[in-house]
């Protein structure tokens, strides 16, 4: 797990957006800091998510051809 609650000694969670939620339902919070583990592997797998969100982005603008707003190239 990538990140940290700094409230709770041994929270630990996957996502940035699990943290965030359970900082604010949990502690109540509206502002604190997020931290988190740099690892390899987790660069790895946030630099496979970025390719797959870019690559299904992609996909969408090809094949959205009735859209005159979109610049195909």
């Amino acid at each position: 797990f990538l990140f940290r609650c700094e409230r709770c000694r041994f929270a630990k969670f996957p996502t940035e957006f699990a943290l965030i939620s359970h900082c604010k339902s949990d502690h109540g919070l509206k502002e604190f800091f997020v931290r988190y583990r740099f690892t390899p592997e987790g660069e790895r797998k946030t630099m496979e998510l970025k390719l797959k969100v870019l690559a299904h982005s992609l996909a969408l603008l090809s094949n959205c051809g009735s859209c005159s707003t979109h610049v195909k190239g």
